[in-house]
């Protein structure tokens, strides 16, 4: 009876750890397509408008390639651009935009002014409180969105993976983990396959066989008795 109590015991809990793993594996899977799907879009939206990826796809990260932000922010920063209100923009606030050559850059907001069309926009200045102000005028169409976070020389590491140099490393990182993955699953699976092959009693624990030694009893040898004279 103890014997059925066991194995009916180990039955429930086995079945309660495949239904918990069933479970979580169907979240994690459901949650894998959905960010598989959004870096899908992310990625075709940036291909088709890369300077308006912030303001629509929620955020976007952006290099620093010069000094004009120093020291706030210095070459080679990576910095985090995220969707905000044009018109609750205010002095000091650090933005990022499309200047007139299409190029991304992040300064201050310094104030908000009106172009020859009476558009309203915002003029920006480099971090330098002695530099002029930038000579465009930035209407809402241009505006990308407002820093929020920046990893110190983290963009160095990003344009270096960039490169051709960097693209063979990861290639061979991958490889290399790819290895080390599949060796350790096929000692792993070995191994459980030796334990399996192992005698199990009824709640599936595995019995040692017990080693019998057996001893070897010299053999009695006959005396040989020597022939009297």
């Amino acid at each position: 009876m103890d014997t059925e109590k066991v194995v009916e015991t180990t039955n429930v809990e086995k079945t309660k750890k495949e239904k918990v793993k069933v479970v979580f594996g169907w979240i994690g899977y459901v949650a894998t397509l959905i960010l598989l799907a959004y870096l899908i879009f992310y990625f075709v939206f940036n291909l088709v408008s890369p300077n308006l990826t912030a303001r629509y796809m929620g955020f976007k990260g952006y290099v620093i390639l010069t000094d004009s932000m120093e020291p706030k922010l210095v070459p080679n920063d990576f910095v985090f651009i995220t969707a905000y209100d044009f018109d609750d923009l205010k002095e000091g606030d650090i933005v990022a935009f499309v200047d007139p050559n299409d190029n991304v850059v992040v300064h201050y907001m310094a104030e908000w002014t009106v172009n020859e069309r009476g558009d309203k926009c915002f003029r920006t200045r480099p971090a330098d409180p002695e530099a002029s102000m930038d000579y465009w005028r930035i209407t809402k169409d241009k505006f990308v969105g407002i820093y929020s976070g920046r990893i110190p020389k983290l963009g160095g590491v990003l344009r270096v993976v960039g490169s051709p140099i960097g693209l063979i490393a990861i290639v061979v990182i991958g490889v290399s983990i790819y290895l080390i993955v599949h060796i350790v699953k096929k000692d792993n699976k070995e191994k459980k396959q030796k334990e399996e092959a192992l005698p199990q009693d009824a709640s599936g624990e595995v019995i040692e066989a017990e080693a019998k030694v057996i001893e070897e009893k010299p053999e009695a040898k006959e005396e040989q008795k020597e022939p009297k004279e």
